[in-house]
């Protein structure tokens, strides 16, 4: 049994003939007709009625062709991928986000590269704030979302685009000692439980 056997089979059924299915295939009717049988002869069991004009699957033929269009639409895709190796496409792409962004514009864009490169694989994290930073490096992520000051503290030669401007409105609760001071530094806050709510 081999793929062009199977091949033979989608042609003749979706042809109706065997004829039909040899002139789409650029090939002979003989050949086809050589290859089937020789394939029946293997599994023992008959293919296609004989006893009809048309190209008409047996009990038999339609169980085997549901189980063999499945297997050739897997070789379609393994030939794709194969392909898109050759020409320079990502087989795998892993992206680090952190949701500080929106992720509903985020997913969205990811959505239509991945509807443009159905053949990578992408492989996505999400967590926040340093947390992110540390998954793209101990992780060997390709793509890392996040704001330029997790960026800026990566010890790496990375090629940073901005995506878009994210705001952030800091309060404190007056029952907090820190709610006294008029300015208050990234050192004072370094030792505070911090609590991030996103409102979209």
């Amino acid at each position: 049994m081999n793929i062009e056997q199977i091949r033979f089979i989608e042609a003749i059924v979706e042809e109706g003939s065997f004829r039909k299915a040899a002139e789409k295939l650029y090939i002979s009717q003989p050949a086809v007709s050589s290859s089937i049988k020789k394939l029946e002869s293997e599994l023992n069991i008959d293919l296609f009625d004989k006893d009809t004009y048309r190209a008409t699957l047996t009990e038999e033929g339609r169980i085997f062709y549901k189980k063999a269009i499945k297997v050739l639409d897997d070789f379609k895709n393994l030939e794709e991928f194969a392909q898109s190796l050759k020409i320079g496409i990502e087989p795998e792409i892993k992206i680090a986000i952190d949701p500080i962004f929106n992720m509903k514009d985020t997913l969205n864009i990811l959505n239509n590269i991945m509807a443009s490169f159905p053949e990578t694989i992408q492989t996505i994290s999400v967590d926040y704030m340093e947390n992110i930073v540390n998954h793209f490096k101990n992780k060997n992520f390709d793509l890392l979302i996040c704001p330029i000051n997790h960026i800026e503290k990566l010890d790496m030669d990375v090629e940073k685009l901005f995506l878009g401007e994210v705001i952030l409105y800091t309060v404190i609760s007056p029952t907090c000692s820190l709610a006294k001071k008029e300015i208050i530094t990234k050192e004072d806050l370094k030792y505070v439980p911090q609590v991030f709510i996103k409102i979209n």
